[in-house]
This record gives C-alpha cells, sequence and structure tokens, in this order.
C-alpha cells in the first residue's frame, strides 16, 4: 500500500476508485465499504484508493476540548488495518481549516476530480462531508452527470438488529460490552503503547506487570477493572490479564494506570517496547481492598478464570 500526506505527492490518474472517510475503527461497516471499493477496482482494473483525515474531523473542530472525541484508532492504528485489507493507495489529508472550510462541491470538483482523479466513487450509505456536512449521496449523484464517474452506494451493516456504528462502538466498550463491540469491530479492541517502569507494587505482590504509555491522548481507554486480554510483542502471542485504574488499595487519590500480567512471558526485560493489548472479556470491576492480603487472593481468582478462558479460545 502507497501512503501519500500530500495531494501534490499524487499524479493525476482517472482510472481510480476511490473512498472517502475518517473510519475510526475500521469496523464491519467500514470494511465492506473497502471490500466494495476493492472489487470495483479488481474488477474494473483500477487502483483502489482510501482517503482519511489526521487529526480527526471532530477533534480539531472542538480542540480545546481534549475529551471531546475518543478514538477508537489512532491514524498510526488505522494505517496498519488499511495495510492488512490490501488497499493500493491511501491518502491521509491534513485536517485544517483551509479543509474544514472547503465546500462538499468544492472538495469533489477541485480536489478529488481534478488533482487526484477517479472513475468510480464508493460512499457509505449515510456518509456526508465538507463544510457543514452538505455533501452526501445526493449531491454526488447530481454532479456526476457531468464527471464521466460512477458513484455506488453501499448499504448499512446489521449485528443484532444494531446499524453498525463508531458511535455504538465506543458505547459498548465504555459499557464493558465486550463481545459486542469486538464483533462489530471484527476484530478486538486494542490498545498501542510503551511499556514503562511503573512503581513494582505488582512484582512486590508476585505479579509483575508491564505498564503501558499511550502516546495519543483522544485514544479511547475501556473503563477501570480487570480484563482477560491478548498482548503481542514482536509479533509474539500472549495472554494475560489487564488492569485500568487507580489502584485504590494502594493510593487514595491515585493516577490513573494502565497496566498487564502477562502469563508465560519469558523476556525479563520490556521497557521502551511497543506493545499491544486486545481487550478480549471484562472480568471484573475495579475495588478497593482492605488488606494486600485480600487483594492478592482477588488476583489469584481472577487469573483463574482468564488461564480457563485461554483454554476455551482453543476448543
Amino acid at each position: 500500500m502507497k501512503v501519500y500526506n500530500n495531494v501534490d505527492d499524487i499524479s493525476f490518474f482517472k482510472n481510480r476508485a476511490i473512498t472517502v472517510g475518517t473510519f475510526d475503527g475500521v469496523h464491519i461497516g467500514h470494511q465492506s465499504i473497502i471490500n466494495t471499493l476493492k472489487n470495483q477496482a479488481v474488477e474494473k482494473k483500477m487502483k483502489s484508493m482510501l482517503i482519511t483525515f489526521e487529526p480527526h474531523p471532530q477533534i480539531f473542530l472542538n480542540k480545546n476540548n481534549i475529551n471531546n472525541f475518543p478514538l477508537l484508532t489512532t491514524i498510526e492504528e488505522r494505517i496498519k488495518i488499511f495495510s492488512s485489507l490490501e488497499i493500493d493507495e491511501l491518502l491521509i489529508l491534513p485536517f485544517d481549516n483551509s479543509l474544514a472550510t472547503l465546500t462538499a462541491i468544492d472538495f469533489i470538483c477541485e480536489l478529488l476530480h481534478k488533482k487526484i482523479g477517479f472513475s468510480i466513487f464508493i460512499i457509505g450509505f449515510n456518509h456526508s462531508f465538507g463544510k457543514n456536512r452538505q455533501g452526501n449521496y445526493k449531491l454526488l449523484f447530481d454532479l456526476f452527470d457531468n464527471f464521466d464517474a460512477e458513484i455506488l452506494r453501499t448499504e448499512p451493516v446489521l449485528l443484532d438488529g444494531l446499524s453498525v456504528s463508531s458511535t455504538i462502538i465506543r458505547q459498548e466498550i465504555m459499557n464493558k460490552n465486550l463481545e459486542l463491540a469486538n464483533k462489530m469491530l471484527g476484530r478486538e479492541y486494542f490498545l498501542t503503547g510503551k511499556v514503562v517502569k511503573g512503581n513494582g507494587l505488582g512484582k512486590k505482590i508476585g505479579f509483575p506487570t508491564a505498564n503501558l504509555s499511550i502516546e495519543n491522548n483522544y485514544k479511547l481507554i475501556p473503563n477501570n477493572g480487570v480484563y482477560f486480554c491478548k498482548v503481542i510483542i514482536d509479533n509474539e502471542i500472549f495472554y494475560g490479564m489487564a488492569n485500568i485504574g487507580t489502584r485504590p488499595t494502594f493510593f487514595q487519590a491515585g493516577s490513573k494506570t494502565i497496566e498487564v500480567n502477562i502469563f508465560n512471558m519469558y523476556r525479563e526485560n520490556i521497557y521502551d517496547e511497543t506493545i499491544e493489548i486486545y481487550f478480549l472479556k471484562f472480568i471484573r470491576d475495579e475495588k478497593k481492598f482492605s488488606n494486600v492480603d485480600e487483594l492478592t487472593a482477588q488476583i489469584h481468582i481472577d487469573e483463574k478464570k482468564c488461564r480457563e478462558l485461554i483454554s476455551s479460545l482453543f476448543i
């Protein structure tokens, strides 16, 4: 997959099939659009191009509020997922004032049609774009008579009677309903971060943990609690239990941490390494225990439950 970060780096080429969107989460609804894009490109011997934005438009438009729009996927995570879906070209448009004030017609006509080129445009069933979100399927349909181009609108993807959307997935993650969220994503929800030194409390009670630092402040962090998880380090898969919270047994007003006890970990030092934690199942809420012995006993119960869940994955 060829990645472009600037329109000026792209040569005009009419024989393209394109789609445009933020695609936060790259969930199964997004994947349906991308599959249509790829199929059309293969069938008609075109290049497939996906156009997305960084930062997310909602973050840019509400940049004074850091909590305004939690991301399911950072741009780095989206690039990784897009690459796995075998798209030919990815254009990441910097979302700034000039793009935010560009009308839908100018976006389509001047930027996409004249500078990039396309013969097929794939659009999601309810997608809108451009200044004040005035661009939609109807606008494209009206314009394309003059473009000698084809527009295809995909149908919504339904799961458990719900139309799959990034909004619903965010809600289900925060409601600790990982089963539905992960089904809608088409994979387990994950965090990418660097392992940093903690205060060693886990090691002192027999459960050493890797403490994760998340660089992007907008990344959605699941609610506090204990989770059964999968951990990927250097393309190796491990399983374990993650704890998100403030460790109230030790601290009255602790800061929020993300730490994972990795089962069968043979490496002593993974500090400064980037790892991925995939959330498979919610185990229990965070709780303040009367003493360390009570906490340790509960962690043993949590571990037993997680190890049993590992066995169920391979049945």
